[in-house]
């Protein structure tokens, strides 16, 4: 994770500082234990999901989803 480019022109005052210095750490801490996505509780998408997905997860900075298989 890395911030390229950001500027609120000064209206943030110590904020901006803060991310200028810190927000590569603070952002990719909270990207990596915050889902990016989630589904509604008890919908059928939801349920689909916990039928079929095993893991989610980002390898080499690509999603990377791992399916249920029948064969043991």
């Amino acid at each position: 994770m890395q911030i390229v480019d950001f500027s609120t022109e000064g209206r943030l005052g110590d904020f901006e500082t803060i991310m200028r210095t810190q927000g590569d750490l603070i952002i990719g801490t909270l990207l990596r234990t915050t889902p990016v996505f989630t589904l509604k509780n008890d919908s059928r998408e939801q349920q689909i999901a916990k039928a079929v997905v095993r893991e989610v997860k980002i390898v080499d900075r690509k999603i990377s989803v791992v399916l249920l298989s029948n064969s043991k």
